[in-house]
C-alpha cells in the first residue's frame, strides 16, 4: 500500500508543479523519478476508516483521553503473585487472557502513568486556560445569555452520588445506615511523629 500511495502522490505532486499551483524544490524527473528524494524514501502510511461524524470523533478521542490503563472488569483474578486479566487479540479477532506476576503487571500498568506536569489535554482559543474567564463572558454577552452561575464546591461523596447515583457512604452490609467518616492515613508513610487527622478517610457505622 504505501508503495502505490508513495506513487500517486507524487505523481498529484509533479501535475500540481507543472501547472504552477505549488513550486517543487527539486523538479521531479518522470522517466527517472525513482531517484527522486520522494521515491527513495520507504513511506509508512496508516488507512483507516474516517471517523463518521464530530460526535463519533470526540466520543472515540475520549475513549483514550480519559479511560485507566485497564478496566476493573478485565481482571479476572488476583493471587498473591499472580494477576489474570484478559486482553483482545486483533490479529485473530478474539479475546484471550492472560497471566503476569504481579511485579510485571504492576511495571506494564504505570508506563501508562503520565510524568508529573504532563499536560494530557490543553484548550485554545475560547477555552485557553489564560484568557477562558475574559473570552466566555464575550461569548455569552454576543449569544445573548446569562453565564451560569459557578457550581457550589462538593465532596468527593456528593459527586460520587450524583455522577453514578449511588451512595458511596451507605452501608455495604445493612445498606440502611450510613458511614461517618473519623479518621484518615497521611498521603505517606507515617512516622514517629506524623499525628492522624480526624474526619477524613476512616469510616464507621453512623
Amino acid at each position: 500500500m504505501s508503495k502505490v500511495f508513495r506513487g500517486k502522490f507524487t505523481d498529484g505532486l509533479y501535475c500540481l508543479d507543472q501547472k504552477g499551483d505549488i513550486k517543487l524544490t527539486q523538479p521531479i524527473d518522470l522517466e527517472q523519478k525513482h531517484l527522486h528524494p520522494l521515491y527513495r524514501r520507504k513511506w509508512v502510511v496508516f488507512a483507516k476508516r474516517p471517523v463518521a461524524g464530530s460526535e463519533k470523533a470526540v466520543e472515540y478521542i475520549g475513549r483514550y483521553a480519559h479511560r485507566i490503563a485497564i478496566a476493573n472488569s478485565r481482571i479476572r483474578e488476583v493471587t498473591d503473585d499472580k494477576v489474570t486479566f484478559s486482553w483482545v487479540d486483533y490479529r485473530h479477532s478474539k479475546t484471550s487472557d492472560m497471566q503476569l506476576h504481579g511485579v510485571e503487571f504492576l511495571r506494564r500498568f504505570v508506563e501508562h502513568v503520565l510524568p508529573h506536569g504532563f499536560v494530557k489535554i490543553r484548550h485554545y482559543g475560547i477555552l485557553s486556560n489564560r484568557l477562558k474567564n475574559q473570552t466566555l463572558e464575550i461569548v455569552y454577552r454576543c449569544e445573548g445569555q446569562q453565564r451560569p452561575e459557578k457550581l457550589p464546591a462538593m465532596s468527593w461523596f456528593e459527586l460520587i452520588e450524583i455522577i453514578y447515583e449511588k451512595d458511596p457512604l451507605l452501608c455495604p452490609k445493612c445498606k440502611k445506615a450510613r458511614l461517618s467518616m473519623i479518621a484518615q492515613l497521611p498521603p505517606k508513610r507515617a512516622g514517629p511523629n506524623d499525628e492522624i487527622k480526624l474526619n477524613t478517610d476512616f469510616y464507621r457505622v453512623a
